[in-house]
């Protein structure tokens, strides 16, 4: 069970990153963003995760890279080696709390429309290390609405 949660941390990461794909050349608006996660090392073959959500990015979102990706994790986790071009960022981080995890991540921009990228994760725990890897993509579903996908503000 101990694994499971660890395994459901790393991805938990993986989403957060992924919600933070900001400071690039994006189109602010609604975003449909997609974590497809395999995770090794367990006692037990764990089947590849995939989840799938949409998030309405705001103009101060796209403009204002970092401002919350700690705050998006539910762990202590510190982010460092922050790099944001207008079509790529990438980052180092470190979490403590139920196990200690160390991973990279990166987020490169197709188009303002359209993104992919990748994060890779060690946890170490109870003597115990596995890794994770999650291929992450997103794409611009339009405009902000009210209905639970956002704010409504999103194009502001």
């Amino acid at each position: 069970m101990r694994y499971t949660k660890l395994a459901v941390l790393a991805l938990g990461v993986a989403l957060a990153a992924t919600a933070a794909a900001k400071g690039l050349n994006m189109q602010p608006g609604l975003w449909q963003m997609e974590v497809k996660a395999t995770v090794t090392g367990l006692p037990f073959q764990m089947p590849p995760r995939s989840h799938s959500f949409k998030k309405c990015l705001t103009r101060d979102d796209v403009q204002n890279p970092w401002n919350n990706i700690e705050k998006n994790t539910k762990e202590n986790c510190k982010y460092s080696n922050l790099k944001t071009s207008a079509r790529h960022m990438s980052w180092t981080m470190k979490c403590t709390g139920n196990g200690k995890v160390e991973g990279t991540g990166e987020i490169t921009l197709d188009s303002p429309t359209r993104y992919h990228g990748r994060t890779d994760m060690t946890i170490h725990q109870d003597g115990q290390t596995m890794k994770t890897h999650a291929d992450v993509t997103g794409h611009r579903l339009g405009a902000c609405n009210g209905n639970g996908n956002g704010n409504g503000n999103g194009d502001r």
